[in-house]
């Protein structure tokens, strides 16, 4: 493989050359050739790696250190999602913990993206949103049972996706309400994990934290 350096280095839009369809393939093989600092887009692929692997520990022990680090970032928001959501009636307040869980990590996500022009943290934090709704997915699938504990010593009369799903008659459908969330809070890590690692080299970082040249 050819290597460059300094001002030798060739643009990617010229290794990809004047073909308007250059496929996703084509754009990483050139972006390897390039890339001006490779060993930032060989960590930053290794933590997208870490963070693929951290679907299994989430979905094998929601209580164990992913899904309790996830719980410590996310409980803070969904208890205030509650007041937020309070004045818009009964079922939007008990929807707005859930909603607030995950939404709080999207807009600062999309505000890190499109006000900041970043790229790595705005797919952390979307990351973090898709593991919002694997904690979220569990609380889900309690409805009927409520066996889970809840905050401040509060009975289950307020568990808040049985009061949800007892409200819209879907109550016997909690099984399959916590299998979506949790298919969807999977699809978004995922998405976020290859976009990451592709963008890594597409759109080379030469220090962390900085932007792309």
């Amino acid at each position: 493989m050819t290597s460059y350096s300094g001002d030798d280095m060739p643009s990617l839009d010229l290794l990809v050359g004047d073909v308007p369809a250059a496929s996703p393939l084509q754009r990483l093989r050139a972006a390897v050739i390039s890339h001006p600092a490779p060993m930032y887009a060989y960590l930053e692929t290794a933590l997208w790696a870490l963070i693929l692997f951290s679907i299994v520990d989430h979905l094998h022990d929601p209580n164990g250190t992913t899904g309790t680090i996830i719980w410590v970032f996310t409980i803070g928001f969904h208890e205030v999602g509650h007041f937020i959501c309070n004045p818009f009636g009964a079922l939007l307040m008990f929807l707005g913990g859930t909603i607030w869980q995950v939404l709080v990590w999207v807009l600062v996500g999309a505000w890190e993206w499109f006000g900041r022009g970043r790229i790595t943290s705005p797919l952390l934090l979307w990351a973090l949103a898709g593991h919002s709704l694997l904690n979220a997915a569990v609380y889900v699938g309690d409805a009927q049972a409520r066996s889970l504990p809840l905050l401040f010593g509060m009975n289950s009369s307020h568990h808040d996706w049985w009061n949800i799903l007892s409200m819209t008659n879907l109550l016997d459908y909690d099984w399959l309400a916590a299998l979506l969330t949790r298919i969807l809070g999977v699809g978004v890590i995922v998405a976020c994990a290859l976009a990451g690692s592709y963008l890594a080299w597409v759109r080379p970082r030469t220090g962390v934290g900085k932007l792309p040249r």
